[in-house]
């Protein structure tokens, strides 16, 4: 057998900046993986979007497709027209938004970095009315990182998931699930790995070691804003964190 290699890598957090159509010049995406084709509903799209501090974004709007944002740094404030606030947000604030769900205008006074991932999704509905009412209710939550933590099926203890969206069916092959993915200090997948839907993976804090036969036989150190897109089959592994991490987990058949 070939000797694995890792497949994680480091964001290039100062190359690759663009300002999205419709955004404000000073907020910047950065893509990460995929793409959207609007005119025929299909597609997915990762990114990062970095907002200096003191941006307002454009007013009020919605999307054809859901959009999943989860703030990573930083802060942003949702504000109503007369610049009132609607919700306050920071690190670990995340939303699933629907279709065409109205939201927005937003500010970040001190600046933030945001995680989107957008996609269309097969089984929503078509024909979705906007109403602008949505964007005077905020629909972030701030996640509570105490609770809503499991063990998945197959993982060692020391391993947990907590499932923010979604539904992976791995009998029928269809479907997507977010989530984030923490391991303890010392917790490791002690084995090769593979699968047949996509996976992304973004850390967001700690270190992750992929390994060789032995935890002192390091093949990969991977650390904070690292990531990686593994396609279907791919083998990787075994990890092990010695003083434990988080990971953004995003994974999804080919269609979805």
């Amino acid at each position: 057998m070939a000797r694995l290699t890792g497949d994680f890598a480091p964001v290039d957090m100062e190359k690759g900046w663009e300002t999205p159509p419709g955004y404000v010049a000073a907020m910047k995406r950065k893509m990460l993986q995929g793409a959207l084709d609007d005119a025929n509903r299909r597609g997915r799209r990762t990114s990062l979007i970095r907002i200096p501090p003191g941006t307002r974004s454009a007013g009020a709007h919605d999307h054809e497709n859901v959009e999943e944002a989860l703030i990573l740094e930083g802060d942003m404030t949702w504000i109503r027209d007369d610049g009132s606030t609607v919700q306050r947000l920071g690190p670990m604030s995340y939303v699933c938004r629907p279709p065409r769900r109205m939201h927005g205008p937003f500010v970040s006074r001190n600046g933030a970095m945001v995680l989107e991932v957008w996609y269309y999704d097969p089984d929503s509905p078509k024909g979705l009315v906007s109403n602008l009412k949505d964007a005077e209710v905020g629909d972030f939550v701030d996640l509570d990182m105490a609770t809503g933590w499991e063990t998945p099926p197959g993982y060692e203890p020391g391993i947990s998931r907590k499932v923010l969206a979604g539904t992976l069916d791995e009998k029928k092959k269809r479907g997507r699930r977010t989530s984030l993915m923490r391991y303890a200090p010392g917790a490791r997948v002690p084995r090769v790995v593979r699968h047949d839907f996509v996976e992304e993976v973004l850390v967001l804090k700690g270190e992750l070691l992929w390994t060789g036969a032995t935890d002192a036989e390091v093949v990969q150190r991977i650390g904070p804003l690292w990531y990686v897109c593994r396609r279907p089959g791919v083998a990787h592994g075994p990890f092990v964190s010695p003083g434990g991490c988080t990971l953004v987990e995003v994974c999804y058949y080919p269609g979805w």
